[in-house]
């Protein structure tokens, strides 16, 4: 009952359900919230979703890192949460998870599609390695 709360939360962008859920329930599955939120552009929810993770809470892992080695969501996921959590461009926080992006797709299977993917959105350049901005936006 609460998963699918939660999932609903989540595909509705409902940052305040999604705290009082996560509130009651700690180790709830989050995992089909976050394909939800994810694929309805809802930046805060995954951002919240992925910080309720262990890896993040106890891993010292950023969210960039655990939505990109998540171990139970797709490609297609992978990459909407990626394009959500670089889709604010502060200077320093968005260099640092840049950095991260390229560091943890170089090791995944799926990494070239996610990095590919980057690149199209303009998060990244072409043999992107340094610390050169991305292109503008058109």
């Amino acid at each position: 009952m609460a998963d699918a709360q939660l999932r609903t939360a989540a595909a509705e962008g409902n940052c305040l359900h999604i705290f009082q859920i996560l509130s009651a329930r700690p180790g709830i599955n989050v995992d089909d919230a976050l394909e939800a939120a994810a694929l309805g552009g809802h930046r805060e929810a995954v951002n919240m979703l992925l910080k309720s993770t262990a890896l993040c809470r106890h891993g010292g892992l950023s969210p960039i890192q655990v939505a990109l080695h998540h171990p139970r969501v797709g490609c297609r996921v992978r990459v909407a949460m990626a394009r959500l959590l670089l889709g604010e461009r502060d200077s320093t926080w968005y260099r640092r998870e840049r950095g991260q992006t390229l560091l943890a797709a170089a090791c995944l299977r799926d990494g070239p599609a996610i990095l590919a993917a980057l690149v199209l959105d303009g998060h990244l350049s072409e043999g992107a390695g340094g610390d050169d901005e991305p292109p503008e936006p058109q």
